[in-house]
């Protein structure tokens, strides 16, 4: 007969079995994945020389907590990188350091990005925009969604009579 005592080693049992705690976390379905807006990576502008053409070449449209910088691209100019031709119009954010800490920041941008993908499909292709962030869109972040909006498609319209602009260095 064995007696169990408590102060020895015992050996330990596993608490999921073999395959069960390694199991990946089950995909959501299809409807859900699509709630979720998410600006695409190709759509976002990475390269210096696009953001300063358009802030310097194209129209500028304020509102209280951010301002809109837009500039029509020719398709055929500094449009195609790398050989790839663009799925659709360029997005890029400006967030300085007078808005605050990192957190704050990254929080802004967040917002900015979830915000603009829901315009992005409105928008033509050949166009780029530029969306800088005013130190009002940390403090007063329920304005922001309005302003954009504002911002955005009057930005567009105005785009839509002028002429394409070349998109050579700048």
């Amino acid at each position: 007969m064995a007696f169990v005592c408590g102060c020895g080693r015992a050996p330990a049992a596993p608490l999921f079995p073999p395959g069960v705690a390694r199991a990946g976390p089950v995909c959501p379905p299809d409807s859900l994945a699509r709630a979720t807006t998410v600006l695409p990576r190709l759509l976002r502008m990475h390269h210096s020389k696009d953001f300063r053409r358009t802030t310097r070449r194209g129209i500028r449209v304020s509102r209280p907590t951010l301002v809109v910088h837009a500039v029509h691209v020719l398709d055929d100019v500094g449009s195609a990188r790398d050989g790839v031709a663009r799925p659709g119009p360029r997005v890029g954010f400006i967030v300085s350091g007078a808005l605050g800490k990192a957190v704050t920041r990254n929080r802004v941008k967040r917002r900015l990005r979830h915000l603009a993908a829901a315009h992005v499909a409105d928008t033509p292709v050949g166009m780029d925009m530029v969306v800088r962030a005013l130190p009002r869109a940390a403090t007063a972040p329920d304005e922001v969604t309005a302003d954009l909006g504002s911002a955005w498609y009057e930005a567009v319209s105005r785009l839509a009579s002028r002429r394409p602009v070349g998109g050579g260095g700048a």
